[in-house]
């Protein structure tokens, strides 16, 4: 009897030792640039994170309006805050984008806008960006920035700004 028990031990153990071996991954040299095989399964080409997940991109305000028309050195200028007001004033990415697409044409000064969207000029009922209009009136010579405070005095008082100039 204490034959056939050591014979089950050690086909038991035979066969463990066999199994281990089969799956095992070599931690030999061979081909792995002196990198375990588990260091090299995580670091080939095909499983590296990429530098910026996509996601990550997409979300940041610089590079949406960038692909909008501003250029990269006028939105670092306008800085994340600046574009995050803008953003947020306007109310839709279609707000955003023809406000990016005024500023990267040179059409508006991205300061004039600014100082609109700070003293609350935003959007009228229709949910135009009435900050981008301002911002046309300074660069077309009809008011002065400094103008800005009277204009957001008579849109309060329900004034048409269509119909103020």
């Amino acid at each position: 009897m204490n034959t056939s028990k050591l014979n089950i031990v050690l086909t038991s153990l035979l066969t463990c030792t066999f199994a281990n071996l089969a799956f095992a991954q070599n931690e030999g040299g061979s081909g792995g640039g002196g990198e375990s095989s588990a260091e090299a399964s995580v670091t080939t080409s095909s499983s590296k994170k990429s530098a910026a997940a996509p996601e990550a991109i997409e979300s940041n305000p610089v590079v949406t309006v960038v692909r909008s028309g501003m250029d990269v050195a006028t939105a670092f200028k306008v800085g994340i805050g600046g574009i995050k007001k803008i953003a947020s004033a306007g109310g839709s990415i279609n707000n955003l984008h023809a406000t990016a697409t005024a500023i990267g044409t040179g059409a508006v000064n991205h300061e004039h806008i600014i100082s609109a969207v700070e003293l609350g000029i935003h959007n009228d009922a229709s949910g135009k960006p009435l900050f981008l209009s301002a911002a046309h009136k300074i660069a077309g010579g009809h008011i002065v920035a400094t103008d800005l405070t009277a204009l957001k005095g008579s849109l309060d008082a329900k004034v048409d700004f269509d119909h103020m100039f």
